[in-house]
């Protein structure tokens, strides 16, 4: 019997505990509750702070444009100009230099604006040390040797379409005619040269006393055929100057041919005006 009585006044006890608790708690809600809390000074007094923070000074457009970007519109651009040309400033920002693209410059040939034709031509005075007319036999000669030495004997056979002389010149003249072609050798770079196709050509040199004539024209490009094809593309060099598609593969083209032409005509020359050696009287 006294253990149950000490049962129930435990029981008692923790009832009184509980409810004291919840009076506390009641009593600590009814403090938030309280008009008290949210009295009118101190609610003026948060206003006051925060229209004292947005107030004209922070929120000003012109200001914080101002403050933020360190000037006007005019200002940011000439930051990205001096950026640009080399004034790197406090090395914030990376700017990429400006890229100019400059036009490319086109190769052009020798043309003959009366024919419309790609045309290397000209006129070569042969003289002796002595500065006399050397014989038109003789630059006949030497012309034939260059020839020859260029081209390969049987090989000049296959080229040539005349070589006699010109009956119909108002002087002695020989007339010699080249056709056919010599490989397109493309100048990569300083220490690159590819074939591809070849020029197909027409020579002529007309020899008189004292001087000669030469012309190389009807030039004409001859591309790698397809595959499966046998016909090869032609493509005329005066196209291939004058067209707008294809710009830095058409002036390859005609740049490997001005190398190769002026190679024969520099040749030419020199072996022209070339003096024969005379061995010395031992006697």
């Amino acid at each position: 019997m006294k253990k149950y009585l000490n049962k129930v006044l435990n029981i008692s006890a923790l009832g009184l505990m509980f409810a004291a608790l919840g009076t506390v708690s009641y009593d600590a809600a009814a403090q938030y509750d309280d008009d008290a809390y949210y009295d009118s000074d101190y609610s003026s007094d948060y206003s006051d702070d925060y229209s004292d923070y947005s107030d004209s000074t922070y929120s000003d457009d012109a200001d914080y444009s101002s403050d933020y970007s360190g000037g006007s519109d005019s200002d940011i651009s000439d930051y990205f100009d001096n950026q640009s040309s080399g004034n790197s400033g406090n090395g914030n920002y990376v700017v990429k230099p400006r890229v100019v693209v400059k036009p490319i410059e086109r190769f052009v040939p020798p043309y003959d604006s009366t024919r419309e034709l790609v045309s290397y031509s000209g006129v070569v005075d042969v003289l002796d040390d002595e500065d006399f007319e050397v014989e038109v036999d003789t630059i006949y000669h030497r012309a034939k040797d260059w020839m020859k030495n260029e081209f390969g004997e049987k090989e000049l056979k296959k080229l040539t379409t005349m070589d006699d002389i010109n009956l119909n010149a108002s002087e002695m003249e020989y007339k010699i005619r080249l056709k056919g072609s010599f490989p397109c050798e493309i100048k990569m770079n300083d220490f690159r040269t590819v074939e591809s196709g070849d020029v197909e050509f027409f020579m002529e040199i007309r020899i008189r006393e004292g001087r000669y004539r030469y012309s190389v024209n009807r030039l004409v490009y001859l591309a790698e055929p397809l595959a499966g094809e046998k016909e090869r593309d032609r493509t005329y060099f005066e196209y291939l100057m004058k067209s707008d598609q294809n710009v830095r593969d058409n002036d390859n083209i005609l740049l490997a041919a001005d190398r190769k032409i002026n190679g024969w005509l520099d040749g030419l020359k020199e072996t022209c005006r070339k003096q024969p050696v005379y061995e010395e009287d031992e006697w």
